[in-house]
């Protein structure tokens, strides 16, 4: 077992280091995955907020956007 505080660091990046690049690379793909669908969305949204309607636009139209 290791005494200092590097050969400690040293000792866990050797046991467990695999797993923290596992677990970075699972944030990485969640963080990128919520970025593209929160994008998307405000897409959606600011596309839906741009289209003008007239007083003879019919129902559906008027409840989808």
């Amino acid at each position: 077992m290791p005494t200092t505080f590097f050969g400690w660091v040293g000792f866990l990046l050797e046991e467990y280091g695999s797993l923290f690049l596992r677990g970075a690379g699972m944030t990485m793909l969640i963080a990128i995955s919520g970025t593209i669908l929160g994008f998307l969305i405000g897409l959606l949204v600011g596309i839906a907020r741009t289209i003008e309607l007239g007083p003879r636009a019919p129902v559906w139209k008027r409840a989808l956007v």
